[in-house]
């Protein structure tokens, strides 16, 4: 299923969601991953112009993998040592990717991220058991 809307701050929303099962992420780890995702997205997002503002979401499951990329542009990243990236929200402790890392890392997964001169990308592959 591909959705597009747009967010009520203007951000357009392209929404790639195919058959996956989730279940074996506990509610806790399902909140962890999307919403710190979703909320580095959306406040990347936020400090460009309208016409820049997209978030693109995949998530589908193939050959026995969940995956889920997550890309949206930015105005500027706040990297640190060993390709970690810190927060550029004043006081923010930026937590938000170690934690998604420890979430992916607790399944078995593997999580990275990438960036170009626009766009931040982070990929998420976690295997899915068997029934």
């Amino acid at each position: 299923m591909r959705s597009i809307v747009r967010s009520a701050n203007g951000i357009r929303l392209d929404l790639r969601l195919h058959d996956a099962d989730l279940s074996m992420l506990s509610d806790m780890d399902l909140t962890i991953l999307f919403a710190n995702l979703l909320d580095n997205a959306i406040e990347a997002c936020t400090s460009l112009p309208a016409e820049k503002r997209k978030i693109q979401l995949i998530l589908e499951q193939e050959m026995g993998f969940l995956i889920i990329h997550i890309t949206n542009p930015f105005a500027e990243l706040a990297p640190l040592p060993h390709h970690k990236y810190g927060s550029t929200k004043p006081g923010h402790m930026g937590v938000g990717l170690s934690n998604v890392r420890q979430t992916v890392e607790k399944y078995h997964g593997v999580f990275s991220v990438d960036t170009d001169a626009e766009v931040f990308a982070v990929a998420i592959t976690i295997p899915v058991a068997q029934k």
